[in-house]
């Protein structure tokens, strides 16, 4: 048995020579002539199976036992007589009957032996004490045995494998084999142990100057990561804002502004587009915002190589107030301010708190008198109508809406604001701008290309009748002249009704002009100049001394009647009219400008107000 001392066996030598009928030493001191050979077969020391040993060189040798094998195992092939068979062994037959004995020789090898340390190898020299092995040292290696599944020192080899028959498998699993050092000739085999490689340590920084270094990076490393996130999570200015406005005529669009966009950058939405001028620019859209968010893209076109781009802007709409214009051509014209807002949303519109009716306010105002009056140059209508809104959830938002609309031209040549006629006639005759509208007594007329118009009116009965004329056009505000005509028998009957009523002589008219417009007067004088301008007559008057002129020829009124004339220069008229302005004369002071109703001759041949026809 492999790595068992002679001192674990003394118990089994007695119970051997016992059985061998050979005296038994005294346990715990073996003798040498009886040294024990643990673990090897008989077989194993002679190949043809009989025991042939040399004899020993020291005395006693010749007495040397296996023990462990059955006495008659060395080549007899039969068992001694009275021997028990060891545990585990098999009885071989002995050698026939009268066969001679073999005696080991002294000098006799032990074949099949390779276990180190069974004899000595080096006669008289004492082997070198074993080291107890230290399982938990990781330097001593171990193998693990196939066949038994346990471990065993580097360089170990069981018994069965080294041409032993007795082994660890030969003598049960469950024993537990001694760890032993490793031996080669005698001598402790060191094992090299495979190079270990360990992490370096991070060295210490020690120096003040390297922490300096190390604290100036760290901080330079803490400003980048503060300017990184500070780029990105910060808010930024949008390149571009939006919001809704009007424009001065009344149109809705949506006011940019780009900071970094020069004078003359074009900004499109659509297809509509402006110029921006000192950052900002007003688009007209052709249709209203929704309320709440209406999203759209601009397109900006930068002057020369300047950075092109497409933007998307969103506007936002809470609440809508704005003109409509579509009331202008109603009978009386009117501008409504039209307030949308959600329900909740308290709306004041020209100082009048106005209900929501399914989110929708309106406020009419009448622009009548803005557009009513004779002019021949076009005019704007503007206004600015505050307004306030006060939602529900918020604070009141307080702006202006402002209107800006021109008024369609409308001068009149025939008859004039007042006319009075004794025939059943007259002509309406004028001029407008091109492409309007004109309608007299709720009846349109035609206007040429130029924009002039001619109309023969008639006047079925004696009495007096107001007539409107309108010129319209869409887009614009309308423009409204009062004609009031008056159908009488007989002009003389009305020059006594008018001079009945209390007109101003030239004395009071002289003297504050302006302050006599729209006023009746009558006067009488010499007629000095005549002219026909289209459907009117223009006429100078020179008036008497008998009727408050200071001097012959000092006193000189225009006359402006519309209608056809049958005087003539160097007649004496009688005018009945109203006061329209002072007038300026080639190489005279301003004179009054007279619109007569109708004149008479003073030698009573006839009125000049009733015109006969028309063109």
């Amino acid at each position: 048995m492999v790595g068992v001392s002679m001192e674990d066996l003394a118990p089994r030598l007695d119970a051997a020579a016992k059985a061998a009928g050979a005296p038994a030493q005294a346990a715990g001191a073996p003798s040498k002539a009886n040294r024990t050979i643990v673990g090897m077969p008989a077989s194993a020391l002679h190949p043809g199976g009989a025991a042939q040993t040399q004899a020993a060189s020291t005395p006693g040798a010749a007495n040397r036992t296996i023990v462990g094998l059955p006495p008659g195992s060395f080549g007899n092939g039969h068992a001694s007589p009275g021997a028990p068979q060891a545990a585990g062994f098999t009885a071989q037959p002995g050698p026939p009957a009268g066969a001679p004995r073999v005696v080991p020789s002294a000098n006799g090898t032990l074949l099949g032996v390779a276990r180190p340390g069974i004899a000595p190898l080096r006669p008289g020299v004492a082997p070198e004490p074993e080291e107890p092995l230290d399982p938990d040292d990781p330097t001593q290696l171990y193998v693990r045995d196939s066949s038994t599944g346990k471990e065993a020192p580097h360089g170990y080899q069981p018994a069965d494998e080294l041409g032993a028959t007795v082994g660890p498998a030969a003598m049960g699993r469950n024993q537990a084999i001694p760890r032993q050092p490793p031996w080669e000739g005698g001598k402790r085999r060191h094992r090299i142990d495979p190079v270990r490689i360990v992490p370096a340590k991070r060295a210490k920084i020690t120096d003040p100057a390297n922490k300096r270094a190390l604290a100036v990076v760290i901080a330079a490393g803490g400003l980048a990561l503060i300017a990184v996130l500070v780029a990105v999570f910060w808010p930024s200015a949008p390149p571009l804002s939006a919001r809704a406005r009007a424009d001065a005529e009344g149109r809705e669009g949506v006011e940019l502004t780009c900071k970094s966009c020069p004078d003359g950058t074009k900004v499109s939405i659509d297809a509509a587009s402006a110029i921006m001028a000192d950052s900002t620019a007003l688009v007209p859209l052709p249709t209203a915002l929704s309320l709440g968010e209406n999203r759209m893209k601009v397109v900006v076109d930068r002057p020369e190589s300047g950075r092109d781009e497409t933007l998307g802007i969103v506007v936002n709409v809470a609440y809508r107030i704005r003109p409509d214009l579509a009331s202008l051509q109603g009978d009386h014209p009117s501008i409504q301010i039209v307030a949308e807002a959600a329900a909740g949303t308290r709306v004041s519109i020209n100082g009048h708190t106005l209900p929501l009716a399914g989110g929708r306010a309106v406020e009419n105002l009448d622009v009548t008198e803005a557009c009513t009056g004779l002019t021949g140059e076009a005019k704007t209508l503007t206004r600015q109508i505050p307004y306030a809104v006060t939602p529900s959830d918020g604070r009141a938002e307080n702006g202006v809406v402002n209107i800006s609309v021109g008024i369609v031209p409308l001068q009149l040549e025939a008859p004039g604001p007042h006319v009075i006629i004794d025939g059943p006639s007259f002509v309406l005759a004028g001029r407008t701008m091109k492409g309007a509208e004109v309608i007299a007594a709720g009846r349109p007329i035609a206007v040429r290309a130029d924009g002039t118009f001619a109309q023969v009116m008639n006047v079925s009965s004696v009495g007096a009748t107001q007539i409107e004329v309108r010129a319209r056009l869409a887009g614009l505000a309308p423009r409204l002249a009062q004609i009031k005509v008056r159908r009488v028998e007989s002009l003389e009957a009305a020059a006594r009704e008018f001079l009945a009523e209390g007109p101003i002589g030239y004395g009071a008219l002289a003297g504050n002009v302006a302050g006599q417009v729209g006023k009746a007067v009558a006067l009488t004088g010499e007629l000095t100049d005549i002219k026909k301008q289209g459907y009117e007559t223009v006429m100078l008057l020179d008036i008497a001394q008998t009727q408050g002129c200071a001097a012959a020829g000092a006193c000189t009124v225009r006359l402006v009647l519309g209608a056809e004339s049958a005087a003539k220069k160097g007649d004496t008229l009688r005018i009945f009219g109203h006061v329209a302005r002072a007038v300026a004369l080639p190489g005279r002071a301003d004179v009054p400008e007279i619109e007569v109703d109708f004149a008479l001759n003073a030698g009573g041949k006839g009125g000049t107000s009733a015109p006969r026809g028309g063109k």
